[in-house]
C-alpha cells in the first residue's frame, strides 16, 4: 500500500497514513478535524515525471529509491527536532 502525506488546516499536525489508492482520510489523527488535505511528496512528483518521460526501467527504480531515501531523511531529520513531552 502506498505512503501519503496529509496535513489538517486546523492544528498544522503533519502526518503519513498507509492505505489504498482507492481510500482517503477523513479526519486528522491528532485533532479529529475533517479539514485535511493530502500533500504532494517528493515520490510522487518523482512517479510523475518518470511516467511521462522515455526512461528505462532501471532509472525510474533507481529514482525513486533516491527520492524515497530523501523522504525519510527529512521526516527522520522533522523527528528529531519534535519535542515530546513525558506524562
Amino acid at each position: 500500500m502506498p505512503t501519503y502525506t496529509y496535513k489538517c488546516q486546523d492544528c498544522k499536525e503533519i502526518f503519513d497514513e498507509f492505505h489504498l489508492m482507492s481510500e482517503t482520510l477523513e479526519k486528522c489523527i491528532k485533532c479529529g478535524s475533517t479539514n485535511i488535505n493530502k500533500l504532494i511528496s517528493k515520490q510522487s512528483i518523482g512517479a510523475i515525471k518518470s511516467n511521462s518521460s522515455k526512461n528505462k526501467v532501471g532509472s525510474v527504480v533507481n529514482q525513486y529509491i533516491k527520492d524515497a531515501t530523501e523522504d525519510l531523511k527529512d521526516q527522520k531529520d522533522r523527528l528529531k527536532n519534535e519535542k515530546y513531552e513525558i506524562k
